[in-house]
């Protein structure tokens, strides 16, 4: 429980010094009174990054305290591993010099801003249209698509028109039997666009379509193995020659060999995520596999917003069970935009699944789009 805040030399403010009872407390107060600097004042707490030209104007450092009741928290593990000493008070304070330093401490002790931030993530949750969210990485998508599908079972694979689907993420899955000890070679044979390459959960390639068809090297380590490729439609030709081209026909569209043979007993799976409302997130994560990652957060005006992606890989996003785009760090835009009408005042959800493995623990949601300046082109 937060029982005090103390702030001094940050932006406007030169002193406050805030208590806080037991029970629910509010700081209310029109637009531009100061709500939002208090937030970023903890922000530094939670071991974000310092920027002297938030020191007020004339001073030579500002000053960040807070105290903590944490008797009931059970934290004492913490401080043991990071050799930290343990009170049921527990004291963050944070400095930051005009000189740029910055110190940061836990209980008086000097402390690294890791520490900081794994300690108040535990002790503050900040929920604001325009904040960082924290997110919990939660649900691991081959895990749960009992639930987003059903499956088709086919001796040999088919295009996601053929199962009639028409966007969207297509899983294949099969089992492959070691033949040799050494790597085997694999092949996917004529699919669009994008092929991820799964050995019994682990990533073992990434091919677009100009690349797919090429040798995929790998050894497999069992008798029977798992095998699944998932494949992305990243869109369609939607005029000219090409409209009614076969090359159009998404997913697997031939088949896939392990070393001259073509693989058989394939079960697929139409992933077109149209609907996300019976996903299970209890399903657990694995690193570096492809997850959905959820976040709610409280507001209390709708407004349009954007969702700063920056940080995580490729996939799409979900706002209160709607899909509203597709993100990808190859940039130049960062941001997916949100429509006021998308939210609603109270809790709402953000849900985002990313195929990567590269994700973030935080997200932030803005108030105007982030745009980059590209060094290069092309996606290798």
């Amino acid at each position: 429980m937060l029982r005090s805040l103390y702030i001094q030399n940050y932006a406007l403010i030169e002193k406050l010094d805030i208590r806080f009872e037991t029970g629910f407390s509010v700081i209310t107060g029109e637009t531009g009174a100061g709500k939002s600097i208090i937030l970023g004042a903890i922000g530094l707490l939670l071991g974000q990054r310092a920027d002297v030209k938030a020191i007020r104007q004339g001073a030579s450092k500002c000053v960040i305290e807070a105290r903590f009741d944490i008797s009931a928290y059970h934290m004492e593990a913490f401080f043991e591993e990071n050799e930290l000493e343990y009170e049921p008070e527990c004291i963050l304070r944070r400095e930051v010099q005009s000189s740029g330093k910055s110190r940061a401490f836990i209980n008086d002790t000097p402390a690294s801003l890791t520490q900081m931030k794994e300690l108040g993530e535990q002790l503050i949750d900040v929920h604001s249209q325009h904040q960082n969210l924290l997110l919990n990485k939660e649900g691991f998508q081959l895990n749960v698509l009992d639930i987003l599908s059903e499956p088709i079972e086919a001796q040999y694979p088919m295009p996601m028109e053929e199962m009639g689907q028409s966007y969207g993420y297509t899983l294949y899955t099969t089992t492959v039997e070691r033949d040799r000890a050494d790597e085997e070679r694999i092949r996917v044979i004529d699919a669009r666009d994008r092929a991820q390459v799964f050995v019994n959960g682990d990533k073992v390639a990434t091919q677009y379509q100009e690349h797919i068809g090429e040798d995929i090297h790998c050894v497999l380590p069992c008798e029977q193995n798992r095998l699944d490729v998932l494949t992305e439609d990243m869109g369609r030709v939607n005029y000219g020659h090409k409209l009614l081209a076969d090359t159009q026909h998404k997913g697997i569209r031939t088949g896939v060999c392990v070393d001259l043979h073509f693989v058989t007993g394939w079960e697929m799976r139409c992933l077109p995520l149209d609907n996300i409302d019976n996903l299970d997130y209890s399903a657990g994560w694995v690193e570096g596999q492809p997850s959905f990652y959820r976040a709610k957060f409280d507001i209390s005006e709708p407004a349009d917003t954007f969702i700063d992606t920056t940080g995580f890989g490729k996939g799409v996003a979900f706002v209160n069970g709607t899909n509203v785009g597709r993100f990808w760090d190859k940039g130049p835009i960062m941001t997916l935009y949100v429509p006021h009408g998308l939210l609603h005042s109270g809790t709402n959800e953000l849900v985002m699944f990313e195929t990567e493995g590269v994700y973030d623990a935080k997200i932030s949601l803005r108030s105007e789009p982030v745009i980059r300046t590209l060094e290069q082109e092309g996606v290798e």
